[in-house]
This record gives structure tokens, C-alpha cells and sequence, in this order.
């Protein structure tokens, strides 16, 4: 049945339906919708909106589907990928709203060309980083290509598209999931087998198009059509592998390989195979056409969510190098017009010898270039080799993958056969083959974890058992209480309660001979156990042994263990799709129950004192950190006492976390202090000499190691939430001069402000001395005598204007205005009464000036010693930057003059 065109409606007719966005224009539109350009005018800033089909919309699956998608999108907070801010229904035609990007798609940037490796390197890398932190948060994107990529006008790079295409289903008509040359094999046959690792195919997709400027080819390296580097052949092949266990296991291991790639490549010197490869700037040009034989049309791309109808590939080959070029190929390029005819000139001139210079001059063209062409040629040859030794390699490690799977199911015709043979003493002439590779549980468990994840319960892995509402699975392998619990959310699980007798009866039935599990339940306090689910333990005594969480024997015995130890753990799923025992529910029942008289605080949470502390263990930028604190109604710990801090690492030593989790510090205009406004009184860094880099002004502990500061952009391996009233007790004034963080700005502020009063007041004076001055000046002239007084009218009157502004004029300045006003020696000698007066003032003048130094440098004396004390408590404190900080500012201090010009300039 053949859909309905999709009509784009109208400017007016959107700023009409949605009243919260002023549409501003159309900007293009695509097989999944429309895309318009708006400002959402609550916050006033520009989105971009997507108005999907009516066809879609009406589609109630797809409305489920798409609606959960873009809740999830809209939790995800990452600087490489596009930004969602809101859904809805207009005239029953789905929109969602996100970040508006001023820039162009990679498709439109780097369309045919070849984009220099160190440039291509960084855009990938970029895009693993966006893809690493959407898959962490169980998003899958599916259809990864360069249309869907937008740069930044800094040329950074942000996914857009995310989810749509497997929200949409291939039932749909007109409508592919993916798009041909960039879809790994599973994403096209089977759709519901895709994850993380479909993605990587398309990512090695684009790198190899980026770097060579055309898709890859069977038998074709990378190297052998530009000059990025066999390094770069490795990484493409493993990333677009057609068999998703022979790729990357995630978007970080890929983005390391690159790094490493690039790093090997750049250290060994390169053949330029191609003069077009250029770097991506920060404003893309058009790129330049390969060959003038390919006439190629460039669509126009969006600017702000790229449309789905991009052609499915980004270039023409520029010429196929795997063919070696021999004499005779030479030869019928110059029969076909390789050298331009020669017209034969007269029989009188020197044509002969012209004649035979042009044949030589032609031959040696011949000759070089078939020697280029056979250079060319055993590179090929080699590149050639080199892939068929690789792919030998790689086909002899599957072999031995698929044969370790085999190995754990027994071969029963086999056996039987070589059992006959071996009784019968003659060697069979015929084995039956092995039966075909049976997925196993834990294949089963990652190829429905998306499902899973999104709460879809229509299939579960092999090997479930079910009991009432819930669905329990065994994972034998072991994790850390930590990584067991991400692993069973991020598969939309929880591990297994010990609710009662009847519950631990089935998960030990579960357990093979040895094996240990953990149980979804711990410590929240110093002796108070609590379930997952925030209910208090029901057994009438609690798990004996040293731990903080709980743990089931397949003997039956339930005990205490430490969060560090590696143990195997039961998944349980609810069939509604929910999860109730999730770390988020917890945390917003602790959040609700804190003005309640018995909080409830997650299993792991420890005390000290009437503080409370969680160590949350999973990748997390700082703002993400400040959401999981804002979501449980803690903050994040500021650990701003000595005894506080040594208790965190004495708990803390085996967490795993190298990468330090998060702490409240951070760092503002050079200086240390805690954002709960707690002093700051002292430091544990774990190393003498910081991060110099001025993004890193956030910080983390370290376990066994200490402080250390990194940018809050950066993932680190978690958080560390604290509940206490420490920040409430504080007060919300801070001292002027507070011996645990220093405020320097305010003693400069408080510095500036003295001598500036001071300055006042010496010009206050001045014009009360010049002021003086004049009078003085006017009251002699007036007692003089009618001749006398008209001789004097005019020098006076010079004088007077000399005298304009505030200061006094010197004696040499006042006689110098005076004689430009007369011919030469004409000029009358200065009177004595004027000598006086003009003597006295300029004197006091003086006086004025040298009281205002005085008061500059008491005032100067004062700020140095205060400095000297804040260098001496940010040192104790740990605060380097501040200590390096203030030697400046004495240093500027050193010469009162120059120091209180330099303030009184600023005001």
C-alpha cells in the first residue's frame, strides 16, 4: 500500500499550534519528517524542531516507542552529541525539540575528499566519545552516517538522529532501519540483533571514507589510497568486521585504538599518495571533486538535524590502484590522445631532428611514467599480501573462538564413533559433523539487553526461571558489588532479594557446587541491613562476618562480604517492565524519607558520625555526578576536616576506582574551595604538582593515592554522595580574610577602595590650594593702584589661565605662558607679591602630595602583611595556585607609587 506524501506544514501554521516556539524557517526534509529552525521562547534560545508524518504518528507502537526514545535521549548530557529538550503532539504529528547546531554535516564538509588523519582522528574519536556515553545509558543509535554527524563551527563534531530509525521498525513502509554502506550486516537482516558494535561498523565506515574519501572495498586497504598508515588498515578492518565479536567491544576501546594508530603513524615517515588530503578547519569549504571525469550534484544538507535521504555514499573512487599498469597499457594511452598530434612541418626545414628530439622526450615520458605505475603496482602487491596474511590471522582466531564454544558441547556422534573405533581397534571412515553453534544464555542475555533495558519483556535470555511477576537469571561470571549493580541496570534488572526463606531456597537452588552470589541487600548504617528495594531486612539476624554487603553460599549460608570481592549474583526482572530495586528508586526514597524520623539510605552506605557517605561506582561527568546528589537529596561529599578525610580513605582503600570519583572542591579564579561553603582548611593531594591545565578546576579522590584535580567534562569512575548538615551550619557570609580560603579578591577590593578615598581627598585639597592661590592673586590685584593695576591686568590674567586646572603650575611654566604672550624681552619680570604667593601654594602642594604617599604606604604596608598571612594558610592548605597567586600580587606591591596608580587606574 503506497503512503501518503508527507506535507511539511507551514510557518504559520506551527507558530499557531505551538505556541511555546517561534518557528523562524523551513530548513529541509527528509524520509523520517521535517526539520524547522524556532526560538523556544520561555528560555529564549534557538532549537531545532522535528515534526514527524502523520503515517508515524498514527502508528500507536511506534508513538510507545518513540516517546520512550526520546525520554531516554533526553537524559543523556554529552558535548558530542545533539542535545533533546522536549517532545510532544501537534495536530497529530509527533515533534521533539533539540539543540540547534550552527554548522554543517560531515557529510556536507568532507563530501569528496580526503581529510587529513590527524583531523579525521580527532571528528572519530569525537563521535566514539558521544557514542560511548549514549551506550552507557543503553541507547543504540543504528544508523550512523555522515548526514547524521553535524560539526560545530569549531569543527567539533555532535550525533543527531538518535533511536529513530529502530523506533520506526522495518514493518513501516518506505522505511529502512539503517542505511546500505554504513550498516553493519546484522542491522540489515536481523534488526534485533544490533548493539553497540553496529555502530562501531558504521564509525569504521566513516573513518575510512573521511581518510580516503570513498567507502571500503573487499581487498582494498586504506593505506594503499592515501597515506594514512597500515596502523589505520587494522583499525578499520576490526571495526567494520561482518561478525560483531571480532569488533570492538565498545566506542572507548575503538577511540584508544585510533589514538594509538595515530600516534604509530605519525612517528614513520609517509608516501603523499594524495595531494587533495587536507584538515577539516573550523569554517568547512566546500571539499574539492576527486577527478574532473566524476560531475557529482551535492544535496543541500541540514544545518541542524541532517535528513535521512543523504546519498548512500559520500564520493567516486578516484581510480582503481589495484590494477598494475604495463608498456603495452602506456602505449594505447598514447595512441588515444596521452601526447597531442604533432603537425609535420615543410620538407625544407629541420624537421628530422626535431623530429627525433620529440621521440626521445616522449620516450623518456613513457619511461618515467611506467616506472611510477610499476612502483605503484608492487606497492599494491605488497598492501595486498600483507591483507590476505591478516585475514588468515583473523580467520584462524575465529576458528579457535568457535572451537573453544564447540569444545563445551559435547560431540555425541563423535564420541561414539571414536568409541567404536578405539573397541574395535579400526579407525573410522566416517565422522558426523558437529551439530550447528547453539547460542548460550549469556549471548542470549547481550543480544536482548537494549529490550531489556527499555523495560520490553516479550523475550527473555535462555536459561530464566520465572516465579510469580519475576524472572531470575544466573551470571556466573564475577563482578564487584559495584559492577554487578550497573551490569544488571544497564540490563533494566536488579540483583535478586533475599526476601524470605522461599526466595533464598530458589536462588540456591540456582547455584552450582562453590559458587557464592551476591544478594541485593547491604549495610545503610552500623548495623541496620536494608534490601535493594529501600524494605528493611526481614530475617530475624542479620549477616555475620565483615562486610558491608550480603552475600548467599550454594550452601545455604547467608553472610557479610566487602563490596571488593568478585562474586557471582542473580538478575531479577519484573514482568511490568519496571524496576523498583534500580539505584535511582533508592535514592528518590531516601531523598523523600529525610525529613522522616528513620531515613532510608541505599545498601553500602556508611557512617561517620552524623554523616552519611555512598561511594556511587560508574563513569560520570561532575555535572552528572551534581544530578545523581540532587536526585538522593545529598551533595556531593566535601571531605573539609582532617578526621573526615582520613575516615573516607580508611573505608575506602580497595574501591575500584583509578580514576578517582568525584568530590565537592573546585577550583574558582585560581583558588580551592568547597561548594558547600565549608572552609577549607587543609589538602590531601596525591601528588606535589597538579594538573597545570585550566579546564581542570573540579576534583576527585583517589583511592589509597588522595586528591587530584581533572576538568569536570572528563568521566571519572564515580561519585561519592554525602548526607550531613555540614553545609546548612555554615554561614552564608564569609569572612573578609578567612584563614581557610583566603579572600583575595576582597582584600584588593578593601586595598583599592582606602587608597581611593585617599585619592579623593588629596584632590579635595588641591583644588582647595589652587583655589587659594587665585584668590590670593585677585585680592592683591584689586588693591593696587589704577595704573599700576592696569600693568599688571594682562600678565594676571595669563597667570590665572596658566593656573586652570587642579594643580599648581611651576614658577618655570608660569614665566614660559607669560613671555609667549609678549615680543622678545618685553615680557615684565615677575612681581615679588606674585613670586610669594605662587611659593607658598606650590610648597603646600607638596605637603599634600607626600601625605597622600604616606597614607598610600600605610595603607600598602597593611595589605602586604595580610597577603603574607594568606600565603601562608593557602600553603598550609594545600593551595598552589593561590601561593603562586599571591607572590604576584606582593611583587606588584614592591613600589608604592606604581602600585597605587595601578589601583587607582582600575576604579
Amino acid at each position: 500500500m503506497e503512503s501518503t506524501p508527507f506535507t511539511p506544514p507551514s510557518l504559520e501554521t506551527l507558530n499557531e499550534q505551538l505556541p511555546a516556539y517561534h518557528f523562524i524557517d523551513f530548513i529541509a526534509k527528509g524520509g523520517m519528517g521535517a526539520v524547522y529552525r524556532a526560538k523556544q521562547i520561555s528560555l529564549d534560545r534557538e532549537v531545532a524542531v522535528k515534526i514527524l508524518p502523520r503515517e508515524l504518528s498514527a502508528d500507536q507502537e511506534f508513538r510507545v516507542s518513540f516517546q520512550t526514545e526520546a525520554r531516554a535521549m533526553a537524559r543523556l548530557n554529552h558535548p558530542n552529541l545533539i542535545a533533546i529538550f522536549d517532545s510532544g503532539d501537534v495536530d497529530g504529528m509527533l515533534y521533539i525539540a533539540m539543540e540547534y547546531v550552527p554548522g554543517k554535516s560531515l557529510y556536507h564538509s568532507a563530501w569528496n575528499a580526503q581529510i587529513d588523519r590527524e583531523e579525521a582522528s580527532r571528528i572519530v574519536i569525537g563521535i566514539c566519545k558521544g557514542l560511548s556515553h549514549a551506550h552507557e545509558n543503553g541507547i543504540i543509535h543504528r544508523d550512523i552516517k555522515p548526514a547524521n554527524i553535524l560539526l560545530t563551527t569549531k569543527a567539533e563534531p555532535k550525533i543527531g538522529d538518535f533511536g529513530l530509525a529502530q523506533a520506526v521498525g522495518v514493518k513501516h513502509e518506505g522505511i529502512v532501519m539503517g542505511t546500505p554502506g554504513y550498516s553493519a550486516p546484522e542491522v540489515l537482516s536481523h534488526p534485533e540483533r544490533a548493539d553497540r558494535r553496529s555502530d562501531l561498523f558504521a564509525v569504521g565506515v566513516m573513518l575510512h571514507e573521511l581518510l580516503t574519501a570513498v567507502k571500503p572495498k573487499p581487498n582494498v586497504l586504506p593505506s594503499s589510497l592515501c597515506n594514512c598508515g597500515s596502523e589505520f588498515d587494522l583499525v578499520i578492518q576490526r571495526a567494520t568486521h561482518p561478525n560483531p565479536i571480532m569488533r570492538y567491544p565498545d566506542a572507548d576501546s575503538m577511540a584508544n585504538a585510533i589514538r594509538e594508530a595515530l600516534k604509530s603513524s605519525a612517528a614513520k615517515p609517509t608516501r603523499n599518495l594524495s595531494p587533495t588530503s587536507r584538515p577539516l578547519p573550523g569554517k568547512l569549504p566546500k571539499a574539492a571533486p576527486m577527478q574532473k571525469a566524476v560531475v557529482a550534484q551535492k544535496p543541500e544538507v541540514v544545518t541542524a538535524v541532517a535528513p535521512e535521504s543523504s546519498p548512500a555514499s559520500l564520493a567516486t573512487p578516484p581510480r582503481n590502484l589495484e590494477k598494475p599498469a604495463g608498456a603495452d597499457e602506456v602505449a594505447d594511452e598514447v595512441a588515444d590522445g596521452f601526447l597531442p598530434p604533432l603537425d609535420l612541418p615543410s620538407a625544407n626545414s629541420n624537421w628530422p631532428l626535431v623530429r627525433n628530439m620529440l621521440i626521445i622526450a616522449a620516450l623518456l615520458v613513457v619511461l618515467v611514467f611506467v616506472y611510477q605505475k610499476l612502483e605503484i603496482h608492487k606497492d599494491t602487491v605488497a598492501k595486498k599480501e600483507y591483507a590476505h596474511n591478516l585475514r588468515i590471522k583473523e580467520e584462524e582466531m575465529r576458528r579457535r573462538s568457535e572451537a573453544e564454544q564447540a569444545a563445551k558441547i559435547p560431540d555425541q556422534p563423535k564420541v561414539m564413533a571414536e568409541n567404536n573405533a578405539i573397541s574395535s581397534n579400526v579407525t573410522p571412515e566416517k565422522v558426523e559433523p558437529a551439530p550447528p553453534k547453539v547460542e548460550t544464555p549469556m549471548e542470549s542475555l547481550e543480544r536482548l539487553q537494549f529490550a531489556l533495558s527499555k523495560g520490553e519483556r516479550a523475550e527473555m535470555p535462555i536459561g530464566v526461571k520465572r516465579r510469580g511477576d519475576l524472572d531470575f537469571f544466573l551470571v556466573t561470571e564475577e563482578m564487584t558489588w559495584d559492577q554487578a549493580l550497573e551490569f544488571t541496570e544497564n540490563h533494566g534488572a536488579h540483583i535478586a532479594l533475599p526476601e524470605s526463606d522461599d526466595s533464598l531456597t530458589l536462588l540456591g537452588d540456582m547455584l552450582q557446587n562453590s559458587e557464592t552470589i551476591w544478594l541485593g541487600a547491604g549495610l545503610t548504617g552500623r548495623d541496620q541491613w536494608t534490601l535493594l528495594d529501600g524494605n528493611p531486612w526481614s530475617f530475624e539476624k542479620t549477616p555475620p562476618g565483615i562486610g558491608s554487603f550480603a552475600t548467599l553460599s550454594h550452601l545455604g549460608n547467608v553472610k557479610a562480604a566487602e563490596g571488593h570481592r568478585k562474586l557471582a549474583f542473580v538478575m531479577a526482572w519484573h514482568r511490568d517492565g519496571s524496576n523498583p530495586s534500580s539505584l535511582a528508586a533508592i535514592l528518590q526514597k531516601t531523598k523523600k524519607s529525610l525529613d522522616t524520623d528513620q531515613p532510608i539510605y541505599p545498601p553500602g552506605t556508611m557512617v561517620q558520625g552524623s554523616r552519611y557517605f555512598l561511594p556511587i561506582v560508574r563513569k560520570m561527568t561532575r555535572s552528572e555526578a551534581a544530578e545523581f546528589a540532587a536526585r538522593s537529596g545529598a551533595h556531593i561529599a566535601a571531605l573539609s576536616t582532617k578526621e573526615e578525610n582520613y575516615w573516607v580513605k580508611d573505608h575506602m582503600q580497595q574501591l575500584e576506582a583509578e580514576a578517582g570519583i568525584w568530590l565537592a572542591g573546585e577550583k574558582i579564579a585560581g583558588v580551592w574551595t568547597w561548594i558547600t561553603k565549608e572552609p577549607w582548611t587543609y589538602a590531601d593531594w596525591s601528588s606535589k604538582e597538579l594538573d597545570d591545565d585550566e579546564d581542570a578546576s573540579a576534583m576527585v579522590y583517589r583511592p589509597g593515592k588522595g586528591w587530584h584535580n581533572m576538568s569536570p567534562d572528563e568521566k571519572a569512575d564515580g561519585v561519592l554522595l554525602e548526607w550531613s548538615k555540614d553545609a546548612k551550619a555554615q554561614s552564608a557570609e564569609q569572612d573578609t580574610i578567612n584563614a581557610g580560603t583566603p579572600d583575595v579578591a576582597g582584600l584588593i577590593t578593601k586595598a583599592r577602595d582606602l587608597v581611593v578615598a585617599a585619592d579623593k581627598e588629596r584632590n579635595a585639597n588641591l583644588a582647595a590650594n589652587m583655589k587659594d592661590l587665585k584668590w590670593d592673586l585677585e585680592v592683591w590685584h584689586g588693591q593696587l593702584k589704577p595704573l599700576i593695576q592696569l600693568q599688571w591686568k594682562m600678565p594676571l590674567e595669563i597667570i590665572m589661565t596658566t593656573c586652570n586646572g587642579a594643580r599648581v603650575p611651576t614658577a618655570e611654566e608660569i614665566t614660559a605662558a607669560v613671555e609667549e604672550n609678549y615680543d622678545d624681552g618685553e615680557a615684565p619680570e615677575m612681581h615679588p607679591d606674585i613670586v610669594k604667593f605662587h611659593t607658598y601654594n606650590f610648597t603646600k602642594q607638596k605637603e599634600i602630595d607626600a601625605a597622600f604617599l604616606l597614607r598610600c604606604g600605610r595603607i600598602r604596608d597593611a595589605y602586604v602583611v595580610k597577603l603574607k598571612e594568606m600565603g601562608s594558610a593557602a600553603q598550609n592548605s594545600g593551595q598552589q595556585d593561590l601561593v603562586r597567586q599571591l607572590k604576584d600580587y606582593l611583587e606588584d606591591a614592591e613600589d608604592v607609587e606604581q602600585w597605587t596608580e595601578s589601583l587607582i587606574e582600575e576604579e
